[in-house]
């Protein structure tokens, strides 16, 4: 492996370290715990268990679930708020 090669393979972790960082903030400002948001992404009780450890190390379609409920979560949140009424 040379230098160069090194040097992306940390990029790359990095920017995976960035994302799971952003995962987890927006877990916490959201008021979701592990176990409740894992069951309402309809993901097993324990697979989310380590997310705020950096052991935590999940899947890729572990991270596209999160990812799709963490958008619909959003987006259902934006559109109740623009129908409140006044």
């Amino acid at each position: 492996m040379t230098d160069e090669d090194f040097k992306k393979l940390e990029m790359r972790t990095y920017a995976i370290d960035i994302y799971l960082q952003k995962v987890r903030t927006w877990v916490t400002a959201r008021g979701f715990s592990p176990h409740g948001l894992a069951r309402n992404c309809g993901l097993g009780p324990g697979t989310l268990a380590k997310m705020f450890t950096p052991d935590w190390n999940p899947r890729a379609d572990t991270l596209r679930i999160l990812e799709d409920y963490m958008m619909d979560f959003d987006e259902r949140r934006k559109n109740a708020e623009k129908n409140k009424p006044a």
